[in-house]
């Protein structure tokens, strides 16, 4: 699964995961694409992860909630 918006993708890529940016070539935006896509789902999990270790934990993890930027 990747990322349908390419033009705002690239842009979070640059702007808030630097380094994710500039380990890819612009011929190889998949490869930058699922490195972004791992890192949000690693960041989300560890997210979830700190929620529930203080004891908050809601039915609901919507992304309308949470930013690709956090």
């Amino acid at each position: 699964m990747f990322l349908t918006e390419p033009l705002i993708s690239s842009r979070q890529i640059r702007t808030f995961y630097p380094t994710i940016w500039a380990a890819h070539s612009d011929e190889n935006m998949q490869s930058r694409y699922a490195d972004f896509y791992k890192e949000i789902v690693a960041r989300t999990a560890r997210l979830v992860a700190e929620w529930q270790c203080v004891g908050w934990c809601h039915g609901e993890c919507v992304s309308a909630i949470r930013l690709v930027c956090f």
